[in-house]
């Protein structure tokens, strides 16, 4: 669907929990579309959103992996991985695709990791331990060429305490992402920038102003819709 605006959620069998509870943010993100859409007005493509988790959503058919989930990653405007125990190989495989795509085509890639292992009691088990271990190393690896200026490292992100701690900063994390989704696509089929005839939106796009803030403020955002209502 082109005015769905996808996000992609990779995760692993031991983190299907996790991914179930980034899914239960849909309705919320989906009203935060809503607001931004108010702003933007039909400028947007964006109409509804789609939180994608395999376990629910995966196409049903025969070709595996590349017919029922490859798909929806190639389309998604933001991917979402969850760690929790350990990182499967296919996961890692569709991170590691993300990072390395073009930069003309890269989306934003968020990865969490658990601030802890949540069975502490079975780290006494070898293989319990060493998928441990291989997740601290590839968590490292992930932004260990940070500084680099072709760097394909993801940004660090806080790591989560429990699965409503998870949903408290990804949720804060994509309110913030949305406005950028909504501005990139405000651009013409010529590629330039329309901002001058789409109504409130030059002051969503302050980012083209000098300034010392580098993220986008939902709460900005809020009050600008409150006043596009007065």
């Amino acid at each position: 669907m082109t005015d769905e605006l996808l996000i992609f959620v990779g995760y692993s069998d031991d983190a299907k929990g996790e991914a179930q509870a980034v899914r239960e943010l849909e309705p919320q993100l989906q009203d935060t579309l809503n607001r931004l859409n108010e702003v933007a007005a039909s400028h947007s493509k964006y109409v509804f959103l789609k939180i994608f988790n395999w376990d629910y959503d995966a196409r049903l058919g025969v070709g595996g992996q590349s017919y029922a989930i490859s798909p929806e990653l190639e389309r998604a405007a933001v991917t979402v991985f969850v760690f929790k125990e350990r990182i499967g190989r296919v996961t890692w495989k569709e991170l590691t695709e993300c990072r390395e795509r073009k930069k003309e085509n890269r989306i934003p890639v968020i990865a969490f990791f658990s601030q802890n292992h949540q069975n502490p009691e079975r780290m006494n088990l070898l293989e319990v331990s060493e998928a441990w271990s291989d997740l601290l190393r590839k968590k490292k690896e992930l932004t260990e060429d940070w500084c680099e200026d072709n760097s394909r490292s993801v940004t660090p992100l806080e790591t989560y305490r429990d699965r409503d701690h998870l949903k408290q900063i990804l949720f804060k994390k994509l309110e913030d992402i949305l406005p950028s989704l909504i501005r990139a696509e405000n651009k013409t089929r010529d590629g330039y920038e329309s901002c001058q005839s789409i109504p409130h939106l030059n002051e969503l796009t302050s980012l083209d102003q000098i300034t010392d803030q580098t993220e986008y403020s939902s709460q900005a955002v809020l009050n600008l819709t409150r006043k596009s209502r007065q």
